[in-house]
C-alpha cells in the first residue's frame, strides 16, 4: 500500500511539474485535461473489469447489473456533457468606474454576493457560471 502511495505521488509529481513543464501547479492542472483523463480511465477501468468479470459470471443477481449499467451510463453521459457544456464568460471591467458601476448594479437589485460577483478576479460572473455553483 505505501508502495503504492509512492508511486502515484512520483507519477502525479512527473506529470504536473515535468511535463506540463509550468511553475504554477493550479494554472497547469486546471487548464489542462489532466483530471478529466484520471476520471475517464477510472470509469473506463470499472466498467472493463465489470463486464470481464461480474457480467461474465453465471446470472445470479441481473437486476443489480442492470442498475450499475444505468448508474455507470449515467455518469458517463454526464462526465462527458460537462466536459463538452462551455460555462461562458464574462468580459473583466475595463477601469475601477465599470467595477463599481456593476457592484452597484448588483448591489441595489439585492444580488451582490458570491454566486453572482467573484471577489477574487473582481469581475461578474454568467448566468451559467452561478449555476455551476449550486
Amino acid at each position: 500500500m505505501v508502495l503504492a502511495m509512492a508511486e502515484f505521488f512520483a507519477l502525479h509529481h512527473i506529470i504536473t511539474h515535468v511535463l506540463l513543464n509550468k511553475d504554477s501547479y493550479v494554472e497547469t492542472v486546471n487548464q489542462s485535461p489532466y483530471f478529466a483523463g484520471i476520471i475517464a480511465g477510472s470509469m473506463t477501468w470499472v466498467g472493463y473489469a465489470w463486464v470481464t468479470r461480474l457480467v461474465t459470471q453465471p446470472p445470479n443477481h441481473p437486476f443489480i447489473h442492470l442498475e450499475f449499467a444505468l448508474n455507470m451510463g449515467l455518469c458517463v453521459y454526464n462526465f462527458f456533457r460537462a466536459i463538452m457544456l462551455d460555462p461562458g464568460t464574462c468580459p473583466r471591467p475595463v477601469n475601477d468606474g465599470e467595477l463599481k458601476a456593476i457592484i452597484e448594479d448588483l448591489a441595489s437589485e439585492g444580488r451582490l454576493n458570491g454566486q453572482t460577483f467573484c471577489i477574487q478576479c473582481m469581475q461578474r460572473n454568467s448566468s451559467l457560471q452561478t449555476l455551476s455553483y449550486v
